[in-house]
């Protein structure tokens, strides 16, 4: 595969991340094109796979962490692409909308299934009704995140107001 379809493809695949979300389905749909005009529909070699991955990371700018799962999710998503449009359809059909995280836990479900169909519902009950957590471990955990972003500030104001002063006393503009 020449480094130019390679880079197509991860364009692609760049532009359907960056998306908002009611035109996610119309970058996919591009991305898919993308991929059938040099797989003719047959599945994506994994070594393929990976150096569009990996092109797709450089041009998001993911480093550490992140890029490892975000790489992962683009990997799925090129795994599953024979099947994603008419998979999004249906999902956006069975839940009303489709976002990021859906399509690529249906991209991870798509493989596993028979068909299109159990692929959706398999996504859809996984998703479950929601949080779990009883409400006043709900509430705990609120609460001690509101104290983490007010100590944060504090801290972050005190940095601030001692670089200040260290800046006035060296004669540094900032």
């Amino acid at each position: 595969m020449s480094n130019q379809a390679i880079n197509t493809i991860a364009s692609a695949m760049s532009s359907a991340i960056s998306a908002v979300r009611n035109t996610l389905r119309e970058q996919v749909t591009s991305l898919v094109t993308s991929c059938e005009n040099e797989f003719g529909g047959d599945y994506m070699p994994d070594k393929i796979a990976k150096a569009i991955s990996e092109r797709v990371a450089l041009d998001q700018g993911w480093q550490g962490k992140t890029s490892t799962v975000r790489k992962s999710e683009v990997r799925a998503i090129l795994g599953a692409y024979p099947f994603l449009v008419e998979g999004i359809a249906a999902f956006e059909k069975q839940t009303g909308n489709v976002g990021w995280h859906s399509m690529v836990k249906l991209a991870r479900q798509l493989p596993l299934h028979n068909s299109t169909k159990a692929a959706v519902l398999a996504c859809i009950s996984k998703s479950g009704s929601g949080n779990t957590m009883p409400a006043d471990k709900q509430f705990g955990r609120a609460l001690g995140m509101l104290k983490n972003i007010t100590t944060r500030s504090a801290k972050l104001m005190a940095f601030r107001r001692d670089l200040a002063k260290l800046c006035t006393k060296h004669g540094i503009s900032y």
